[in-house]
């Protein structure tokens, strides 16, 4: 029996053009024939669209008081009282370890299995010399969820 393709999910903080075109790297990379993706900026991502997502890629380059008056803003208050398990999330950003941390923060609460070590990318040039690390990290992602909930049939 075939198996479901798995539902993605990228949420993303729009207002940083590196983060955006990071955004469009992982798009090619996890869009294949066995997930489905979706790509949304963080400000118009609403619950259900999450709700409806197996994998749910999060993507800041915003961090610390910054991070609770952006994009996450409505995100991160509907997260505080919302059940994620089962679900899995890859955390990625341009900037720094504290948007990484702003986003792990945001999360905490909801039961939500991170996957893979987060990614912190690098300067818009430097896509095309990275795209293997940005692939591997991606699969690291995926396998994360496979290896947990998958295997359970």
């Amino acid at each position: 029996m075939e198996k479901e393709p798995l539902n993605a999910l990228i949420v993303y903080t729009s207002n940083s053009p590196t983060l955006k075109e990071l955004t469009k790297k992982l798009n090619g990379f996890i869009n294949n024939s066995l997930l489905e993706v979706r790509v949304k900026p963080a400000a118009e991502t609403e619950v259900p669209h999450v709700c409806a997502a197996d994998i749910i890629f999060f993507g800041s380059d915003e961090s610390g008081s910054t991070f609770g008056k952006g994009e996450f803003k409505e995100l991160e208050r509907a997260f505080a009282g919302i059940n994620l398990a089962g679900k899995v999330a890859g955390l990625f950003s341009c900037s720094s370890t504290a948007a990484i941390d702003s986003l792990k923060e945001m999360l905490k609460s909801t039961g939500i299995t991170i996957g893979g070590e987060p990614y912190l990318g690098c300067k818009k040039e430097d896509f095309g010399e990275e795209s293997e690390r940005i692939k591997k990290w991606v699969n690291e992602v995926i396998n994360t969820y496979r290896e947990r909930f998958e295997n359970d049939g």
